[in-house]
């Protein structure tokens, strides 16, 4: 097994939940800025604010409260999945 320095995962940990706050947050305003110019409905713009922000939300009680490994790969999976484009 290859060692891993914890401060190096932590680091990258941090990094990766900022900016995915970051995306999410412009992705949220983005479709409030839709709803505002009548292009999409209150219902769709709430659902999919929902949808943004719960694994959001999850993701960052887990890395404060240190739950790492297996639950946050699946809270990333989750993330990523969301994101991929409809066929």
């Amino acid at each position: 097994m290859e060692y891993v320095n914890i401060n190096s995962v932590k680091r990258s940990n941090k990094t990766v939940l900022l900016t995915i706050w970051i995306l999410d947050l412009f992705l949220i305003l983005g479709y409030i800025v839709e709803y505002l110019k009548g292009s999409k409905s209150l219902s769709y713009v709430l659902t999919f604010i929902i949808l943004v922000t719960i694994p959001l939300v999850i993701s960052t009680i887990m890395y404060f409260l240190k739950v790492h490994k297996v639950y946050l790969f699946f809270v990333k999976i989750l993330r990523v999945t969301q994101q991929l484009p409809k066929i």
